[in-house]
């Protein structure tokens, strides 16, 4: 799915077209995502032991939308979604026609170059720690001699 968490997207059909907000969850096994402040819906709520603390009555929620239904906003206008390699090797997503490289603000794209830098240290790290390892594996296995 091309919509991430965090994307200020725009609503292209139903009650709240022209609506724009930001994908606060994404549903990717139904292809559906939840809009603060887009097709709200009022849920009438019953008090119960797990709800301690808080009152029944009347919650208004934001309920899913189809992803087919949003588009990301640029400039509060649409654009569509592709993808790019960059100069580095990374797959990054740009809008089209203009090119640009998408704002992503979820945490989902922070999470994967933080974790990507975290593998790439890892690499260098690991085969200095091997050398090592090695060497007293070899070590403890060698009787000593006290001839």
């Amino acid at each position: 799915m091309k919509i991430r968490k965090g994307d200020e997207v725009i609503v292209l059909a139903g009650k709240d077209r022209g609506a724009t907000g930001k994908v606060l969850r994404v549903i990717p096994r139904e292809d559906r995502v939840v809009v603060e402040g887009v097709n709200l819906i009022t849920k009438n709520i019953k008090a119960d032991q797990q709800r301690a603390g808080k009152e029944s009555g009347r919650v208004t929620v934001e309920a899913p939308l189809h992803v087919s239904n949003v588009s990301l906003a640029e400039n509060g206008a649409p654009v569509r979604i592709g993808y790019e390699i960059d100069e580095d090797g990374n797959k990054v997503r740009v809008t089209r026609p203009h090119k640009s490289r998408a704002k992503s603000s979820g945490k989902a794209s922070k999470a994967k170059s933080s974790a990507k830098s975290s593998a790439k240290s890892a690499k260098a790290a690991k085969p200095a720690e091997a050398a090592e390892s090695d060497e007293a594996a070899e070590a403890a296995k060698e009787p000593a001699s006290d001839d």
